[in-house]
Formats: C-alpha cells, sequence, structure tokens
C-alpha cells in the first residue's frame, strides 16, 4: 500500500475500526453481569426454602442434629477414648422421600438412585418455579446445568439394591446428577457435574457464568448437593481426632477443636442480567 493513496487508508482504516468495535462487544459481552432469577433449597434445620433459610441465618439458629436412624448407621463410638464425640451433623432428614411419579420415574429406578439425584431433581424443578418460569417450557432450548457435587458410594452400603442393580449405574454416577435434570427438562445446553471437594458448588457457577457469557446457554441451573449416604467421613476422622466436640466448626479460632459434616441442596437459576430483564424475570 501507498502511503498517498487515500482510498486504500480508509479502507484499511474502516476495517480496524470495525474489528475494533467488535472487540469491544465481545469484551461487554464477557463482562457483562449474571442475574440470579430464581432459587431452592433444602439444608439443616428445617430450612427447605429460601426464605427459611434467610430466617435461620439472620436468627443465629442452631441447625444441628442427631445421627440419622433411617441409613443403616451404627451409633458406636468414633474413637477408642472414654468421651467419644458427640453424634451430630447437619442432616436433611427427609432426604428419603420422593415423588418419582411425578418425575416419570419407576420404584425400582427411584431405589436404586442416590439420593442426591433425587434432591436435585425437586430443588431444580422448584427453583424454575421460584423464577416463575414454566420447567416445561424450557425444553428443547439451550438452558444448562451445572453441578458441585461429590461421590457418596450410595448403593455400596444400602441393602436390597441387587436387584435393582439394573439401575445402579445411572442411579450411583455423579455424571448422572446433571444428566438426570437436562433429560428429564429437555435441556440441549451442558450439562456438567463438577467435583472440586467443598468448592465444587462456587466452581459450578464460575463455570455456569462463563458459559452464559460465551453464549453457549441462554439460561442454567446451578447447584450443589451432599447426602451423606455412609457414615464414613465422621468414622474416620473420629478416629483421628479430626471431628469437633460438639459437630460446630470453628474456622481460624482459637477454640477450634475439629470439623463437623453437614449435608443439603440448593439450586439457582441465572442468566445474563439483559435477559433476565428483557424475559422480565426478577
Amino acid at each position: 500500500m501507498k502511503l498517498d493513496d487515500s482510498g486504500t487508508l480508509r479502507r484499511y482504516l474502516r476495517q480496524v475500526t470495525d474489528a475494533l468495535s467488535q472487540a469491544e462487544r465481545r469484551l461487554a459481552k464477557y463482562s457483562e453481569p449474571i442475574a440470579i432469577t430464581g432459587m431452592a433449597c433444602r439444608f439443616p434445620g428445617g430450612s427447605d426454602s429460601p426464605e427459611q433459610l434467610w430466617d435461620l441465618v439472620a436468627n443465629g439458629s442452631d441447625a444441628m442434629g442427631p445421627y440419622v436412624t433411617d441409613r443403616g448407621w451404627s451409633l458406636s463410638a468414633q474413637t477408642d477414648s472414654a468421651e467419644p464425640h458427640q453424634r451430630v451433623g447437619g442432616f436433611v432428614y427427609d432426604a428419603h422421600e420422593f415423588d418419582a411419579a411425578f418425575f416419570k420415574i419407576a420404584p425400582r429406578e427411584a431405589i436404586a438412585m442416590d439420593p442426591q439425584q433425587r434432591l436435585l431433581l425437586e430443588s431444580s424443578w422448584a427453583a424454575l418455579e421460584n423464577a416463575r418460569i414454566d420447567p416445561l417450557k424450557l425444553r428443547g432450548t439451550d438452558s444448562a446445568v451445572f453441578i458441585g457435587a461429590t461421590y457418596q458410594k450410595y448403593g455400596l452400603q444400602a441393602e436390597g439394591l441387587r436387584s435393582d442393580a439394573y439401575y445402579l449405574p445411572t442411579g450411583t454416577a455423579s455424571s448422572v446428577l446433571s444428566g438426570r435434570i437436562a433429560y428429564f427438562l429437555g435441556f440441549t445446553g451442558p450439562a456438567i457435574t463438577i467435583d472440586t471437594a467443598c468448592s465444587a458448588s462456587l466452581v459450578a457457577l464460575d463455570a455456569a457464568c462463563h458459559s452464559l457469557r460465551r453464549g453457549d446457554c441462554s439460561t442454567a441451573l446451578v447447584g450443589g448437593v451432599c447426602v451423606m449416604n455412609s457414615q464414613d467421613a465422621f468414622d474416620e476422622l473420629g478416629r483421628e481426632w479430626g471431628l469437633s466436640r460438639d459437630g460446630r466448626c470453628r474456622a481460624f479460632a482459637g477454640s477450634a477443636d475439629g470439623t463437623g459434616w453437614g449435608e443439603g441442596v440448593g439450586v439457582l437459576v441465572v442468566e445474563r442480567l439483559s435477559d433476565a430483564r428483557r424475559n422480565g424475570h426478577r
């Protein structure tokens, strides 16, 4: 190109200007705020809704309770000490309850399903209703599911599942925690289960935000779940004197004397802020 060729120079300047404009739009897209438009949960202390969870936290209520009695756990001492640790935890005592017919799941298959799958199905439906979205109207859309979870050995301890072994592979696979939700609701976007231990739910939310900003999906269900199907975590930590005496964690405090275990499920509905406003979602 000759420097004195004004026509060619103008053409190149327009190309550069267009490229900069496109880059600016992409950057704006990737930094767009994400809106939480719906939520649902089931946590210890009877926190079966966001409102109940708020009240529990605001009132400083104690959500710890005695061991569950319907999972075949042994109530033997967790250490060889004359002063065993207290048998307490943060439990969802009705985690076994499930309306299988509503989700078109046969009773035999429901028994072989990890309770974490059951809680996620129910909470995902409830979260969409909380967002005032008809779950059935999302069928065939690019909606996505991101779930943070860790394997909880369901089926290894549960008795009476051998006759339903056909359903155990899908009933206990971590990947199916997100996949079953996507399948039931007919989503075509990403369906991913993430296990990064204690940070799994937060990493799932981060992945969902990136997916929304990239345009991989327009709506995402993001959640985390834990149902302790065995008492292994209590027994193993108890033998090593790693459990708190009263089951309460006191992170970073001088009085910290160990950890405490809990369970629950929480699901969010997230969208790009511009989409949420256009759709009239809270």
